[in-house]
């Protein structure tokens, strides 16, 4: 029978279990053998006002929405099981802590089926502290299962596949008993037992996932792996890469894809240890329109001081903007640029070129151009001025009279 515990990131080991009653037993079902429906017909559309209509039920920004599925997917260690339960320690809590505000203080069910229990009292525990929250924060909102709890809810043989009606009615019982607005379950492939790269079989569980949102007008969450990595693909995963067949990406309106820093960025944002930052990539909206900016989170590291030396050490997604190439610059400096720029003639565009325009800019503005940092904020200022205008490409004869891209004065800035 399945119990949730209700949590605190102070005292989860405490909390009493909630034991709802199971609803339905086992059914099974092949692959080709649709169950009985009722009778087809075309529904006729009754016009009515728009103003009539209902809002969306938006619980989380824009990525959890009641009586529908969303995704995460990402690969290893990108730190997406942490940015879940900051997501649910922001909805039990109504605080926008990583750039998605909730809709209020919300019921939230995490079930991570990786780990032990312990090991997510750690994680809670160390959001708790980096976040300064207690115990009355959550006031028996937060619902925590780890690993010990098992989860099957199909299976898949040579007959067709199993849906085990018994768990997701369980499931479905506890959401409805303890009122919970959004439930988290990572990884979605711990949760079932079908073959991966089967498409038919993933959609039967990822469409019984949905079906449950929708019956229960809470929103589920499915956290997903990408498939294993190429070589250089770091910081490019999209939705496609997610591990076996597509159906989950189908099943989802909503999908983000979290994306470990790559080592080109590191560069241009001068970061070292660039796998604690990653990457929060809007993969699909269907329900709204797409992200504007990329956010970029940082996995924290929080001391639980539950030992010697400061005990244990957590990772916390936390909020991170990246530096800007441009602060600290005035209109000053870039009026030095620009005159540095007009008395060199030989300002090449390439970067690779020996005489490149970086070189003259970086010497204007005192930038060590000779360090991967530097090299790369100055690949960005000038990027950004070539886009404003204040600088410009032109192709021209170099010294053998070939014709060569360089960088001269485009609109001169004016000082104040």
């Amino acid at each position: 029978m399945l119990r949730i515990a209700p949590a605190s990131p102070l005292d989860v080991a405490d909390a009493a279990w909630a034991q709802p009653e199971p609803i339905k037993a086992t059914g099974r079902f092949a692959s080709g053998s649709p169950a009985p429906v009722a009778r087809i017909e075309a529904a006729p559309f009754v016009w009515r006002d728009p103003a009539s209509l209902p809002t969306r039920q938006w619980l989380y920004g824009h990525h959890r929405i009641r009586k529908f599925l969303s995704l995460t997917v990402a690969p290893g260690g990108a730190g997406k099981s942490s940015l879940a339960l900051v997501d649910c320690l922001a909805m039990v809590t109504g605080r926008d802590f990583v750039g998605d505000r909730p809709a209020g203080k919300l019921r939230c069910w995490y079930w991570n089926l990786e780990d032990p229990l312990e090991e997510i009292e750690r994680r809670v525990a160390a959001i708790g502290m980096h976040y300064g929250l207690a115990a009355e924060d959550i006031a028996g909102r937060l619902f925590i299962n780890g690993r010990d709890m098992k989860l099957t809810i199909a299976t898949a043989d040579r007959e067709g596949i199993t849906l085990d009606d018994r768990a997701v009615g369980e499931i479905e019982a506890a959401i409805r008993e303890h009122r919970i607005d959004a439930l988290t379950v990572d990884p979605f492939v711990a949760s079932h037992r079908v073959q991966e790269n089967d498409n038919v079989a993933i959609a039967a569980v990822a469409e019984a996932w949905a079906a449950l949102a929708d019956r229960t007008g809470c929103s589920v969450e499915l956290v997903h792996h990408t498939r294993k990595a190429s070589a250089g693909i770091a910081g490019a995963y999209d939705a496609s890469d997610a591990r076996g067949a597509s159906a989950p990406v189908s099943a989802a309106p909503v999908a983000r894809v979290l994306n470990v820093m790559g080592e080109e960025e590191a560069t241009k944002f001068n970061v070292e240890g660039r796998r604690a930052y990653f990457r929060v990539d809007d993969a699909k909206s269907n329900l709204a329109p797409p992200a504007s900016a990329t956010r970029w989170c940082h996995l924290t590291s929080v001391d639980l001081c539950n030992g010697p030396n400061g005990g244990d050490r957590v990772g916390v997604a936390t909020p991170w903007t990246p530096p800007d190439a441009f602060d600290g610059l005035s209109s000053a400096d870039l009026l030095r640029v620009q005159e540095a720029v007009a008395a060199d003639s030989n300002c090449r565009a390439h970067p690779q070129a020996a005489a490149w325009a970086g070189h003259t800019v970086a010497a204007s503005l005192g930038i060590d151009a000779q360090t991967k940092p530097g090299r790369g904020r100055v690949q960005t200022l000038i990027a950004g001025w070539l886009a404003s205008g204040a600088l410009k490409v032109v192709h021209r004869p170099d010294g053998r009279r070939e014709t060569r891209a360089f960088i001269e004065v485009g609109q001169w800035v004016v000082t104040p």
